[in-house]
């Protein structure tokens, strides 16, 4: 398929001309995708909702490029060096324990000039052990039912993705009388169940609530078991 003009079939409601040649190769690949995903929905391989956030999560990687692809090379900035990668962060790591990383380096590079360190670093992940990485953008809030359904009735669930249903518990929390901490251990428990079906980390987009730099966030966690840090540089 030649430069100049190509569209993204597929989901019809996502189709847009591209004039760019520099974003082919990424909407080449979204074409792909989005194909997959609609021939797997009609061999029943994935479920009505799970295709329907796969269509909305496409639209999103369509308008926000630098999502589209997973390059598997992701970052973590700090201005504190980490002498146990088994911690678990801190109370503004909202969707609960583990390593946060980011696939956008200079998003990482950010994060070293936060905290009260005074010894900034970046580190650059590297997977002892990997494994697939469940993915809160297309994953049905379902998932989170065992949980989420003391607080929630089935129609609830309908239609969300599990990281809209995260937010959404996180801000209703406050009404239901539930401290942060126990909502940070709920989302570990949720996640602790994919991590038993072997899933090594979960994926988002950060950026959404602050309303900052799109980029992929992947969050593993038990990072001791799984993964080891290389330095990669010692921004001053």
């Amino acid at each position: 398929m030649g430069c100049g003009t190509n569209t993204v079939p597929g989901f019809d409601e996502v189709n847009k001309v591209i004039k760019d040649p520099a974003l082919e190769m990424k909407m080449n690949q979204l074409m792909l995708e989005s194909e997959k995903r609609k021939s797997q929905f009609k061999a029943g391989v994935i479920s009505s909702s799970e295709y329907a956030l796969s269509t909305k999560d496409i639209k999103y990687r369509r308008d926000n490029p630098d999502l589209i692809e997973d390059t598997n090379e992701y970052f973590h900035g700090t201005s504190t060096p980490i002498k146990d990668v088994g911690y678990s962060g801190g109370e503004k790591n909202i969707y609960g324990s583990g390593l946060y990383t980011t696939m956008n380096d200079g998003v990482a590079y950010k994060y070293t000039k936060k905290g009260k360190g005074t010894q900034p670093i970046v580190y650059k992940i590297i997977e002892t052990s990997p494994g697939p990485s469940l993915n809160l953008e297309t994953t049905p809030a379902s998932f989170g039912k065992e949980i989420l359904g003391e607080e929630y009735d089935n129609e609830w669930f309908e239609g969300k993705s599990l990281r809209e249903a995260l937010d959404e518990y996180r801000d209703d929390s406050q009404g239901f009388g539930i401290p942060a901490w126990e909502v940070k251990e709920d989302i570990d428990t949720i996640f602790d169940k994919a991590y038993r079906q072997g899933y090594k980390s979960v994926t988002h987009y950060g950026g959404r609530l602050t309303g900052g730099v799109k980029h992929r966030v992947k969050i593993f966690t038990h990072p001791a078991d799984d993964i080891k840090l290389k330095q990669v540089s010692n921004p001053k």
